[in-house]
């Protein structure tokens, strides 16, 4: 049996994490995870019998073994560890005279990316319904995602990236899904502009005004949000799930060690025959697989809410009464339990703190960009954030620009004398959580730059390129590149309540009492509906410590010229 001491450290790394010390740690690359301690997993992986939750068969046999005293080398040691548990993937087939008969293959699968964060917009256009006017847009993959209504349902929040009228600035909006429908292998949402007092400029905001649109997106790239719904009102509407993978046969043969056989072998080898995935495998989604596709694409649409969420019209503390309310059923009529609101993301918080700069195709400047960091460091430390370490997110792409702009910098700096030792197996470093980033000191504002990239920027930046090889239009690929500088301590997620209810249709009981025709049944598809809800608010205590410059030119920035003031958005 192994060694408490060696369960906490098999099973530390999957425990997840229940906040962080970002306060203490001030940077991302130096931020740690805060984890249950080792007397919580004995709760979390010994059952109440005090037995470790690992499969049974296979363990019994080789614990069987080891205590016989059977040598193994390192390598079978290794191979006997290294193992994957795919009993259940034996399927069976029933012969002509009626015996079971097992296939001598299981199948494999090889998975493809799913990419459901980011969809293709095509051929909008403005349409008007019962006088009011909304905005008819194409919806497709880029990775060949079949399509479906139920990826853009009924109330839900979407936002549309696209060029705007004037051929070069990058037009934000917020809608939300009013019709979604599929024809003949198109599908087309129908959106409701969100009219809020967004903090953009007019040249960045869609509009629209005696049924004519001003920056409608033609062409753009769509990212879901959640819907706004509050716990009085019905709503269960979830994704399609996806299986992505192909099936590849793996053909399997026999080998032969001799031990008793007991009941518990022959009860092990039923249950493996009863089990046939082939059914599950083919037309049915596995329950566990398609639960953690919901959660993924839960937890990416959340996070798209956390950043753009926008504020309904009339949603202002002065007109509270005018939002929507929340009602729900009662014995005496439906009453009113408050009133709806949108929580408001973090972007549209730095936008209205003017923290947000579109440079609009233009090249980055870096001695422009070091006043601005004076500036934002200044303010940061009469905040309390008294580090010198700046994390400054990118795209891949651009970090190899901006990288290269700074070596241009020192080297014109020392005159061309500057010489670079560069370890190209370890030029990269990894945080605790597992952010990849490089370190630079920057002489003036005397800090350090942690260049930080994730796949949130490179998944978005990719589009972009995608959309520029699409259309020809040249300036989607300046629209991937980003640079996000956040103080992440003054920037979170504040929750205020959470539920959980879970309801389940298909008691027999239940129905028999109120059916007749159910006295006689013995049983009945039953189905269990989890519903969970966050009650959440995106808190930036000081985004004038913050920074975001987007629309940059896909080049190598200027180390010599400024240009222009960075905080003059």
């Amino acid at each position: 049996m192994p060694a408490q001491s060696d369960i906490t450290n098999i099973f530390q790394a999957c425990i997840p994490a229940l906040t962080t010390d970002i306060a203490r740690a001030s940077s991302v690359t130096t931020c740690n995870a805060i984890v249950p301690s080792p007397t919580d997993l004995d709760d979390m992986f010994l059952s109440s019998d005090g037995k470790y939750r690992i499969m049974g068969a296979l363990f019994m046999h080789q614990l069987e073994l080891n205590a016989c005293q059977a040598q193994q080398t390192p390598l079978t040691k290794f191979l006997l560890a290294n193992k994957v548990d795919l009993s259940k993937r034996i399927s069976t087939e029933i012969m002509s005279n009626g015996l079971i008969r097992i296939r001598p293959y299981i199948l494999g699968r090889r998975k493809g990316p799913i990419n459901n964060n980011y969809w293709e917009g095509a051929g909008g256009h403005g349409v008007q319904v019962s006088g009011a006017d909304y905005w008819d847009i194409n919806v497709s993959s880029r990775t060949g995602i079949p399509v479906d209504t139920r990826w853009f349902n009924v109330g839900e929040r979407v936002w549309t990236e696209s060029v705007g009228d004037d051929g070069s600035s990058l037009v934000r909006a917020a809608w939300t899904v009013v019709d979604s429908t599929v024809n003949s292998g198109t599908q087309t949402i129908r959106l409701a502009l969100t009219a809020g007092p967004s903090n953009l400029p007019a040249s960045r905001k869609v509009s629209v005004s005696s049924h004519t649109w001003t920056n409608g997106p033609v062409n753009a790239i769509v990212y879901r949000g959640t819907a706004n719904v509050s716990d009085f009102e019905s709503w269960c509407a979830q994704p399609p799930g996806l299986i992505s993978h192909s099936e590849q046969p793996f053909w399997v043969e026999t080998v032969r060690d001799a031990l008793a056989i007991d009941e518990q072998y022959e009860e092990w080898l039923g249950l493996v025959l009863a089990n046939n995935p082939l059914y599950a495998n083919y037309f049915h989604l596995p329950v566990v697989e398609y639960n953690r596709q919901a959660g993924e694409d839960f937890y990416r649409r959340f996070v798209n809410t956390m950043f753009f969420n926008q504020p309904l019209p009339n949603q202002d503390i002065n007109t509270v009464s005018s939002l929507q309310q929340i009602t729900t059923a009662a014995i005496d009529g439906s009453r009113c339990v408050g009133y709806k609101a949108n929580s408001i993301g973090w972007y549209e918080q730095w936008l209205q703190c003017k923290r947000v700069r579109d440079f609009q195709g233009q090249r980055l400047s870096i001695p422009s960009f070091q006043k601005m960091l004076y500036r934002l460091l200044r303010i940061r430390n009469d905040t309390g954030n008294k580090s010198n370490e700046v994390d400054v997110f990118m795209p891949s792409n651009y970090a190899l620009l901006f990288q290269q702009a700074l070596i241009n910098y020192y080297e014109a700096k020392s005159k061309s004398l500057l010489r670079m030792n560069i370890d190209l197996s370890s030029g990269e470093q990894k945080s605790p959580f597992g952010f990849t980033f490089k370190r630079f000191y920057l002489d003036y504002p005397n800090c350090y730059l942690n260049i930080i990239t994730d796949r949130f920027f490179d998944d978005y930046r990719d589009e972009c390129e995608a959309r520029a090889a699409a259309t020809g239009n040249a300036a989607w690929k300046n629209f991937g590149n980003r640079i996000w500088i956040i103080d992440w301590s003054k920037n979170y997620t504040g929750i205020l309540g959470s539920n959980r209810v879970v309801h389940k249709t298909g008691d027999l009981q239940t129905l028999a009492a109120v059916d007749n025709s159910y006295r006689c049944v013995m049983r009945v598809p039953t189905k269990t509906t989890t519903l969970m809800s966050t009650t959440h608010t995106q808190i930036a205590e000081c985004p004038a410590g913050d920074w975001i410059g987007e629309n940059i030119a896909d080049e190598v920035p200027d180390h010599t010229q400024e240009a222009g003031d960075y905080d003059d958005n």
